[in-house]
């Protein structure tokens, strides 16, 4: 005798009764779009909950630029300018 060929007049327990204890597992698509729905509705108000103004906001007023780099002619070794090669 095999598992899917049971004598009927033996007394099953609920757990041999696989197909019967699953009959509400059609609507799984269902399930699974509200369970999306939920999710991302939980992650959008964890992100918007999450952000932060910045630290400090305003106005410009001034800039104030500093040369970074500036090209000299060249010295020798006793100090004296020599020209720039191009």
């Amino acid at each position: 005798m095999s598992l899917l060929h049971q004598d009927p007049t033996e007394e099953m327990d609920d757990a041999a009764r696989g197909e019967e204890l699953t009959k509400g597992t059609s609507h799984v698509l269902i399930a699974g779009v509200i369970a999306a729905i939920v999710v991302t509705i939980i992650i959008a108000v964890y992100v918007i909950a999450g952000q932060k103004p910045p630290a400090i906001t305003g106005e410009i007023e001034q800039v104030w630029v500093h040369p970074m780099h500036t090209v000299t002619s060249g010295f020798d070794a006793s100090g004296a300018p020599i020209p720039q090669e191009t």
